[in-house]
């Protein structure tokens, strides 16, 4: 099975992905490091991005707002491609590190509102 998201570009150069069409993208590196495009008029400073940011920060993951190109997008997916096969739910481009998953769960888990207790 399959999944389709469109990507944007920015307007003029056709060139930085800017996000996709329902969210903001985040690409995860090996190194733990994340890069998401900066905002700048296009991109919608949601709440979830934010908080994302937010997160990952006090987590001591490095967090980059900055650009990244379709094309290196698309080297880094073929380089990852041929490496190894890689996962369906994940982006090619975005090898997460064991470390930074771990970071990103334990802060899911310290931040989830516990689940409403039924009535008697």
């Amino acid at each position: 099975m399959a999944a389709n998201q469109v990507v944007f570009l920015d307007a003029v150069e056709q060139r930085w992905v800017e996000e996709l069409g329902g969210m903001n993208i985040f690409f995860v590196f090996d190194d733990g490091s994340m890069t998401t495009p900066p905002l700048g008029g296009t991109i919608l400073p949601g709440i979830t991005r934010a908080s994302l940011l937010t997160l990952a920060k006090d987590k001591g993951i490095e967090v980059r707002e900055d650009r990244y190109s379709i094309d290196q997008w698309r080297a880094d997916a073929a380089a990852a491609a041929s490496a190894r096969p890689s996962p369906a739910a994940r982006l090619p481009s975005s090898r997460r590190s064991a470390r930074s998953e771990a970071r990103m769960a334990s802060s899911r888990s310290e931040t989830a509102a516990p689940a409403p207790r039924p009535r008697n």
